[in-house]
């Protein structure tokens, strides 16, 4: 008899119960409690933590979190994505291609429809950049 297919990609029940409640906690909790977290360290501490480093902070501290939670999933896709490396990276500039030429191509659009030449998502990176250069540097990375 052949094996059921479940949508789970790949993941165990307990992947799958703990991503609903991380996402569930990354959606409702974190929006509202951050700041009143990092106030509290800033008064453990005896310090002040700018709002660059509360971002590189608040971002790591999920990238640590979803590792920690999904390492035996990433593990196993990881090894599928090296077993099929030269598929998955023509898929991944495909999309790449696809993302920049529609963004240009909407850009344009816009242009033409509302008569703007202002693309909003550059001045928020250009004032990201200018406010902490290496603290972007370090997200980027």
């Amino acid at each position: 008899m052949a094996k059921k297919k479940t949508a789970s990609g790949g993941m165990n029940h307990t992947e799958r119960v703990a991503g609903t409640i991380f996402f569930l906690v990354y959606l409702l909790v974190m929006p509202l409690m951050a700041t009143r977290l990092f106030d509290l360290l800033e008064v453990v501490l005896d310090t002040t933590i700018g709002a660059s480093l509360r971002n590189v902070l608040y971002y790591y501290t999920l990238f640590a979190v979803t590792v920690l939670l999904f390492h035996s999933y990433l593990a196993h896709t990881s090894s599928r994505f090296l077993d099929n490396l030269n598929r998955a990276l023509s898929t991944m500039l495909l999309g790449l291609l696809v993302f920049y030429g529609a963004n240009e191509l909407l850009f344009r659009v816009c242009n033409v429809l509302f008569n703007s030449r202002t693309n909003l998502n550059d001045m928020t990176i250009a004032a990201q950049v200018a406010s902490a250069p290496r603290m972007t540097a370090l997200i980027v990375v």
